[in-house]
């Protein structure tokens, strides 16, 4: 095993931010649990009081909007919270205990109420608490719609909104699991282009109050926030004042993150936060909330575009129920903006912002919605957010991805007994529409597990049709929620050989072309419709012979990149010479095909080498992996984290297994005269015309024009080719790219160590 030295930052819990301290020539890392990632709303919430007082026993506003306390009305009395943590409780005791120089303590039935001390319940969060608590409540404070509910019962009234007391103040926030934002980057950026989304539809739609929006906007309200009547909700919605970042239409968080170092601070002389910022290694507030907001989640959501893939993700969120300060997260989910973006969103909802943060710090949810101070007092208190000394670190691996092989060109084929319409729908635009009752109780070929083919169609059952996706046992009853597979069908004879078990099956070229020149089967749709411009086979090399034979790799590279030339010109001109060798190629190399099966299968393939002819771009590769090892842990075949390797993202791990160097050196190098020839030994699938470029190198010389001797081992799958070269048999593979990403990650191919010093 050869170790790579590269320049990852890495720390056991998601490192997010490198402090430099040159003043004291410090190298730091910030370890955390959290991240506050999008705004939620500024205002929206009022001290109501018996109905027995007056609001300027308490207060008087001027009419600048100055508001003077009377500090002798306060005394003695009794007020409802949320909670403790809530931003409703701290906006009360901040008011209590610096603007009337009272005390702010726990009321305790029975006991003596002095004149020195306004006293809280802290368990009044809602409409229900309030009305049944008449009896000890002087007043209160709370969140829309619980506080224009309130104000309905004649036992209350208003005193003020804190749109008066605090104007513009930073309300609720998202906030986001680090553990869920490290590997699900990009479903974090589409939950956040769909909730801008939203948050745009409530603002348009409170422009018009009496117009169809408005009215969509009220009915969502009442499903979700029961029992309140249209002019509460109207009251509600009037307050608050939706939002997703410090201005509209930009990811720009630099207020949040200074009124989060500002309520840090309050918090602690408050005596809400107990830890100091020192304990955890900031030396500031400031630096402190530069750590724990990071915008890079809303600044790719807001030029995400559209989402095109027929794969849905589900994200767990916790809210606080009842509180229409976020409605914007039930808004995107009536309306299906999370459906637009790929995404499940399962909603959680609980009684306020300290359980939404013990959720969501337990890791029970991936995205929170709370109020600022119970996440910042939490993770702080907690110890949610450390700094630690910067750990320099390696990457050892054992094999690298070097270049392309081929996009498409793999197709699912049916029983000639059924049509193709039954199982799928395809509109004008090339949208596919699966019938999922009709998939149910059937059998599939794939040609193995780890196949590219076989996690397509893994990928559509589970994710597409949210159906069970099981092997097949003979004789076993077939249920309606579950599609099967047999994982052994890996060419045209064997797909013959399983006509009685078979409704249908996935597989590469040219053998899905070769099963439909049977009469037996038919075609239902190729990959390219179903996945355009997927990837698919790549090389990749052994890294022990990668590190001793670099020139050979280069030369081999360099011999191949022409052969994928010479049969992309081929295929411009299907009548002349060059595409005749090819076709001749294919049939001396896959046995038993005929020129029709060849040139369909050379239809829809698309060979290649890099992201862009000429160059040695594999930055699309990259993104490719890293999603696809997402993917593949999610469906359950990929079981080891990231976090086990010791890559802090998926991200982070493509920019490590994919190595474009020896392609860069590949299309600088010209052919030579090589006096010794250098033997490299090949693994590639059988029968496989993705990889025929392989042997249009080898039929035509270009291997030996650049000094090569090149054996080529033809084996059954990329499974097979991926152990093949893991175990050091080949020194070069040609495989699909989830058979090479699964073998790597789940046989800890591929980590991060600590450097010698």
């Amino acid at each position: 095993m050869v170790i790579i030295v590269v320049l990852i930052e890495i720390i056991a819990a998601g490192i997010i931010v490198v402090l430099d301290r040159d003043s004291e020539n410090v190298s730091t890392e910030v370890e955390k649990e959290v991240s506050l990632i999008a705004r939620v709303n500024t205002d929206g919430s009022g001290i109501y009081i018996a109905s027995k007082y007056n609001a300027d026993d308490f207060i008087s506003v001027s009419s600048s909007g100055k508001v003077t306390y009377n500090t002798d009305a306060w005394g003695g009395k009794v007020f409802g919270t949320p909670g403790a943590s809530t931003i409703q409780h701290v906006q009360l005791m901040g008011i209590v205990q610096n603007n009337l120089g009272l005390k702010f303590e726990k009321y305790n039935s029975g006991g003596t109420l002095a004149s020195d001390t306004v006293y809280y319940v802290d368990t009044i969060q809602n409409y229900t608490h309030a009305i049944n608590n008449k009896g000890i409540l002087d007043g209160g404070i709370l969140w829309e719609p619980q506080y224009h509910y309130i104000l309905s019962d004649p036992g209350y009234k208003g005193m003020i909104t804190t749109n008066v007391l605090f104007p513009g103040h930073t309300c609720c926030l998202i906030a986001g699991y680090q553990d869920y934002l490290d590997v699900h980057g990009d479903e974090t950026m589409r939950f956040l282009a769909a909730y801008i989304k939203a948050v745009n539809y409530i603002n348009d739609a409170k422009q018009d109050v009496s117009g169809d929006k408005y009215n969509t906007l009220v009915s969502i309200c009442k499903d979700n926030i029961k029992g309140l009547t249209d002019d509460v909700i109207k009251q509600a919605l009037e307050t608050v004042v939706y939002t997703y970042s410090d201005e509209v239409g930009k990811s720009n968080l630099n207020a949040l993150k200074k009124d989060i170092a500002n309520l840090a601070e309050n918090l602690t002389e408050l005596g809400g936060i107990t830890v100091k910022i020192d304990e955890l290694g900031f030396g500031s507030y400031d630096e402190l909330a530069e750590a724990f907001v990071d915008n890079q989640y809303l600044s790719g959501a807001l030029t995400y575009g559209s989402y095109d893939k027929q794969a849905t993700s589900t994200i767990k969120v916790a809210a606080i129920d009842g509180d229409i300060h976020q409605i914007a997260v039930q808004v995107a989910k009536s309306l299906g903006y999370f459906e637009d973006y790929g995404l499940e969103v399962e909603i959680r909802g609980l009684a306020n912002g300290g359980s939404v943060a013990q959720d969501l710090l337990s890791g029970q949810s991936d995205l929170g919605f709370m109020g600022a101070p119970p996440i910042t007092s939490a993770t702080i208190n907690g110890k949610k957010i450390i700094v630690h000394q910067k750990t320099d670190t390696k990457v050892d691996k054992e094999l690298s991805l070097l270049s392309r092989v081929n996009t498409d060109g793999s197709g699912i084929y049916i029983a000639s007994k059924y049509n193709a319409d039954d199982f799928i729908s395809v509109s004008s635009d090339s949208k596919v529409t699966f019938h999922s009752e009709f998939w149910g109780g059937k059998v599939f070929g794939t040609p193995g597990a780890s196949t590219i083919q076989h996690v397509q169609l893994m990928d559509l059952v589970q994710n597409t049709m949210k159906l069970k996706f099981e092997k097949y046992n003979s004789g076993s009853t077939l249920s309606s929620d579950t599609v099967y597979y047999v994982d052994t069908i890996q060419n045209y004879t064997h797909a013959i050989n399983n006509k009685g078990i078979l409704d249908g099956g996935i597989l590469w070229e040219p053998q899905y072309h070769y099963i439909l020149s049977d009469p037996g089967y038919k075609g239902m749709i190729t990959t390219n419709v179903l996945f355009p411009g997927h990837t698919c086979c790549l090389i990749a090399g052994y890294q022990d012979y990668l590190d001793s034979n670099e020139d050979a790799t280069v030369r081999f590279l360099a011999a191949y990149i022409k052969a994928v030339d010479f049969i992309n010109d081929a295929k411009q001109d299907v009548s002349g010479d060059k595409y005749n060798t090819l076709v001749s190629i294919c049939k001396d190399n896959i046995k038993g095909l005929t020129d029709d099966v060849i040139k369909q299968a050379l239809e829809t393939v698309v060979y290649t080498y890099s992201d862009e002819k000429g160059t040695s771009n594999l930055k699309s590769l990259k993104s490719d992996i890293a999603n696809l090892a997402e993917n593949l842990t999610s469906l359950g075949s990929i079981t080891v984290t990231m976090r086990d390797l010791g890559f802090k993202s998926y991200t982070e791990f493509a920019e490590a297994f994919v190595d474009n160097s020896y392609l860069d050196k590949a299309l600088k190098l010209s052919s030579a005269s090589y006096s010794k020839k250098s033997t490299i030994k090949v693994a590639a699938i059988d029968g496989d015309i993705h990889q025929i470029a392989v042997q249009v190198a080898k039929s035509l010389g270009y291997f030996e024009d650049y000094g090569l001797e090149v054996e080529i081992r033809g084996l059954a799958n990329g499974g097979s080719v991926a152990q093949d070269l893991l175990s050091g048999q080949s020194d070069l593979g040609f495989m699909g790219a989830p058979p090479i990403t699964s073998a790597t990650i789940n046989g800890k191919k591929i980590i991060v160590v600590e450097s010698e010093s």
